[in-house]
Parts: structure tokens; sequence; C-alpha cells
């Protein structure tokens, strides 16, 4: 629903269900006013009296959209639900209110239609307050991303995301961040799968307003997909923007080519830096990357591009504080997949934990016994640096530099 139908005015929820009230009336050519009240609809005639006791009919069809609409309301609906549908299929703010109007001050209406309908704006008053407030969140969470105070940006965006669930701004926000500054894919995946899941209950690619933002959440998670070695997962991910018939982003085509030529590496070496799939997820891959490739007549990247995580739609500003390179309205992940960005892959020793391998050393105690005091050689446990890794739990990764590709 548009934000406009949100910003209804108070006072009309306060009015009350009187016969007459007293408004102002304009005919379709806008010269013709006359403050009066309506009285009925009378052989397709409206009905008025004015301030002085005069008697007004007019065709309905002559009078302005904004009271037809409220003549709509006041004769017509008969029930919320035939408000809330003209609410709902109606751009018009000033036509929203009128028949919102209307239908209020109409006494044949049931009592319980009535306050249905105060309930459900105010309602939606609420949203527009929590709408508001996302966008304030929002905004103090990039300016604290700025200073670099980024435990207070990720607890507003947090908040942001719960105030607004139809925004995925917030959480696109949040998820970006942790993926591509902080190297934390983990808490990424988690961030991403709260629009994923609102968005696929409501059905958001469909959806114009928010299918742009949807299509960057359902990316940046299939990206995180990919890194756990979640192939299969990534695919049905990007794999709803196909079947949805819509034209694929040139970063998400980008993402496929960039599959794609690690599937054909992996099949030709053992490296873990590359993908090692079945022939049959080769080829599902390949018919996903051409379908949506030719759809888009061609991309701009090359395969050395990096991974594209997207932003939402209307974001200008977080590209250039989470980073990455590029002039495409996202930001480019260069970390590298084998030891995601912390230069050091798992020890080879299979007895090291985390930098440490068990050792025993000998001790001795003393046991009181009838002959007297006697020597006990026992075993102590203890943990030991890892001569292999030296104690850092991991060796230094060969497959990139500095922990990108």
């Amino acid at each position: 629903m548009n934000r406009a139908r949100y910003l209804l005015a108070l006072g009309v929820l306060l009015l009350c269900a009187s016969t007459l009230a007293a408004r102002e009336w304009t005919d379709l050519t806008g010269k013709f006013k006359v403050q009066a009240d309506f009285v009925a609809e009378e052989q397709g005639k409206i009905k008025l009296r004015t301030e002085q006791g005069k008697t007004v009919r007019v065709s309905r069809d002559r009078l302005s959209k904004k009271d037809r609409a409220y003549v709509e309301g006041r004769v017509d609906f008969q029930a919320f639900d035939d408000l809330k549908s003209f609410m709902k299929s109606n751009e018009n703010q000033a036509e929203v209110e009128a028949a919102l109007e209307g239908f209020l001050a109409n006494t044949s209406v049931p009592t319980e239609e009535h306050d249905a309908a105060k309930k459900y704006i105010e309602y939606l008053d609420k949203l527009e307050a929590n709408s508001a407030r996302h966008d304030e969140l929002y905004a103090q969470a990039i300016t604290s991303l700025r200073r670099q105070d980024h435990e207070n940006a990720i607890l507003d965006l947090r908040r942001a995301s719960k105030l607004n669930p139809d925004s995925m701004k917030a959480d696109l926000a949040a998820g970006v961040f942790m993926a591509v500054a902080m190297h934390d894919f983990k808490k990424a995946e988690a961030r991403f799968r709260i629009p994923a899941s609102r968005g696929k209950k409501t059905g958001a690619i469909s959806d114009q307003q928010r299918q742009a933002d949807y299509i960057s959440v359902i990316n940046n998670l299939a990206l995180l997909r990919l890194r756990q070695d979640k192939l299969n997962s990534a695919y049905a991910l990007w794999d709803e923007i196909r079947q949805a018939k819509i034209e694929a982003p040139a970063e998400v085509v980008s993402n496929l080519l960039r599959v794609r030529s690690l599937i054909g590496y992996g099949m030709e070496s053992p490296s873990p830096k590359y993908f090692h799939v079945s022939e049959e997820i080769a080829e599902r891959y390949e018919e996903l990357y051409v379908d949506l490739a030719a759809d888009r007549g061609g991309h701009p990247y090359g395969e050395g591009t990096g991974w594209l995580f997207m932003l939402a739609a209307d974001e200008d500003e977080l590209e250039e504080i989470v980073g990455g390179e590029g002039t495409w309205h996202a930001c480019e992940d260069r970390i590298c997949m084998v030891c995601s960005g912390t230069q050091l892959v798992e020890c080879p020793n299979s007895k090291c934990k985390k930098g440490t391998v068990r050792k025993i050393r000998y001790g001795k105690s003393y046991k009181k016994t009838a002959g007297g005091v006697v020597t006990v050689n026992t075993k102590i446990p203890y943990r030991a640096p890892c001569e292999t890794c030296r104690g850092r739990g991991g060796v230094h990764c060969e497959y990139c530099t500095g922990g990108r590709f």
C-alpha cells in the first residue's frame, strides 16, 4: 500500500456519524464550489443543502473526484471491507480521506463497521509512525558507520528492521556490512534470512515496490550459501528470479559467471579454492547462467570480478562506507573462499584443536601403605602449542594474498 495512504488526518478519525456534515463541494472544472450538507442521492442526483437552506442537485459524474469518493463512501459502502478495498486500490490520499469521511458519516452503516474502520486507520497511523522511526534509525546507523561505531550502527539497524518489516533496507545494510567489512558471514546470513523469509511469504518477487530489494536479499543470501559449499541452496535462491520471468540484475549475472568459472576450474583442479560438484549441478548452473545472461543481452563484468553483494535499490551511501571496488550499485567481496579472510586454513595436524595438542608428562606422587610410603609414577595430561601451526590454530593460506583473492 502506498505510504501516502497512511497520512490520513487525525481529525477524520474523530468524525461523528452525523447525517449532516457541512463541507465544500466542487465540480469537475473546479470553478463551481459550494458549502453544503449532503442530504441524499435521489435518481442519480446528489441532493445538497446550503447553509442558507437552498437545495442544490447535481449529477454524481459532474462532481470532482474527491467529492465522488465522498459520495461513494457515504452511499455505496455498507461495510468496512468496501472501504478497505477502495483504500487499497486508490493512490490518491485526498480521495481516500474523502471516502473515509463519507463512510463514517453514513448512519445506515452498523456501529461495529465504523469502529473497524477507525481501528484500521489507527493501525495505519501506527505503521506510518514506525516507518518514520525506521528512517530515523537508518540514518542514525549510517552516521554511526561513518564514525566507525559499528556496535551502535548494527543495533540501530536491527531496531529499524523490527519497526518496519515491509522495508528490507535495514537488514540489507546490516548484512552487507557484516559480510564485506566485518567478514562475519554467519551473522550476515542471519540478517539476510529475515527479509528473505518475509519476502517469500508476502510474494515480494512479484511486487514492483519491493522486488528490487528482495532480489538483492536472495542474491546476498545465495553468496553466503556458496561460502558453505551449499550450491544447491544458492541455485534455488537465484532460480527464483528466472521462475518469476524478470530481468536479472547485472550483479546477479556476474555472480553466476563466477560460479560457472569456479565450477569449470574445479573439474580440472583439486584446489579447494574451486567448486567441486557433480555434472548435474554444473549443468544446472550453466543453464541458469545462460538463461539470465540472455535476458540481459550480456553483462559488463568479467570472470575476475569478485562476488557482488547488492544494496537496497535507493541506497547511495553504504557502498562507500563498506568498501569494495567498482562503480556498480553493490559492494564487491574479494575475501578468500578458503580462509574467509583470516589468511589461515585448518591445521593439517588432525590432533590440533585451536592451536594446541594433547600431551602427557610424568610426575611422582607419594602414597602411604602398611609397609611405609611408596612413590607412584602418574601421567599428567596437558595441552601444548601445536608445532605444525605454531599455536595459531591454522597454517598460512596459500590460495590468496592478504585474505583476498
